[in-house]
Formats: C-alpha cells, structure tokens, sequence
C-alpha cells in the first residue's frame, strides 16, 4: 500500500538521500546532476527542505510503501502569482506503475488548490515518453513550447500545463 505524506523539518537526510538516488537513477530526467547535488552541504539540503515542511510557497512530497520512501515530487509556486511548477517527480524503478506517481501529484494538487495555485506547470525531458503520458493522462497538456533542462548537457525539454478547477467557497 502507498502513503503519501508531506516534507517535515526532520527530513532533511531521507530527502537528501531520495534525491541523490533520483538522480542517480534518472539524470536525463532532471536539470541538476547528481555530480553537484553530492557537494551540497548539509545546511543546504536543510535550507531547501525547510522552505517546503510548510506555508503557502512550497510543498514537498514523498510517497511510502510501508516503511520505504519510493517516491518524490514538489511544487513550488511561481512568485507573486496564482502559478506553482511541478518539480523533482520521481518514483523508484521499482514502484513505477504502482499509485504512487498519482497520489504524489494528487496531493500536490489538493494543496496546490487549497493554497490558491490555478495553474500547475512542469517541464519534462522529450525523451521521456512514459513521463510525458503520465502527465497527459492526469491532464496536462504540452503547451508547443520546448526549453533546455540542462544546457551542459544538452537536454530538451517540452513545457506542459494543467489548469485546476475552481473551488467553490472559498
């Protein structure tokens, strides 16, 4: 069984470690490289988690299968606008196909609406086909436009959106 929960402030080693792993398992999915991520101190992998453990700006995710964290994503609102980025979505290679990937992105969206985000956004690699229709068949859409994830490595990227439906009062 999945279980998603958010970030908190004591997690600063398990996203630290999730995300290593990430990148090591998927680097052409990320703009960021394992080889940087691994220099980070741990004040910064602190900074970062705690900018997500709360408020209305950012929120971070893992999904568990019982004990194992197999699963990461975020959101990060676009500064000053009712916008929030998709970012860092992955699921162990293990896990794929299971709930998790969905119930990531489901609670990022129910927060997302409670916060007042309207509009989700995300880039996903061009190459990565089984993403792309992940994020179709939750409701993304591409948007035409093509970005450089990672300009070093000569990575493209498609832009995809996803409109969120009104909440009714309030």
């Amino acid at each position: 069984m999945i279980s998603c929960r958010r970030a908190t402030n004591a997690d600063v080693d398990l996203f630290r470690s999730i995300r290593l792993r990430a990148l090591q398992d998927s680097p052409d999915a990320f703009g960021s490289t394992y080889e940087a991520a691994i220099k980070r101190d741990h004040a910064s992998w602190r900074g970062q988690l705690l900018s997500t453990s709360h408020g209305i700006n950012r929120n971070t995710q893992f999904a568990f299968a019982a004990d194992k964290c197999v699963g990461l994503a975020a959101l990060y609102r676009d500064q000053d606008t009712a916008n929030g980025e998709i970012v860092q979505m992955w699921v162990a290679p293990d896990h794929r196909g299971s709930p998790a990937a969905s119930m990531l992105l489901g609670q990022l969206r129910i927060w997302a609406a409670e916060v007042g985000i309207h509009n989700l956004n995300l880039s996903v690699t061009n190459t990565n086909g089984r993403a792309i229709k992940f994020y179709e068949n939750q409701g993304f859409r591409s948007t035409g436009e093509c970005v450089r994830t990672d300009p070093k490595r000569e990575l493209q990227g498609i832009l995809m959106t996803l409109k969120l439906a009104s909440r009714r009062g309030g």
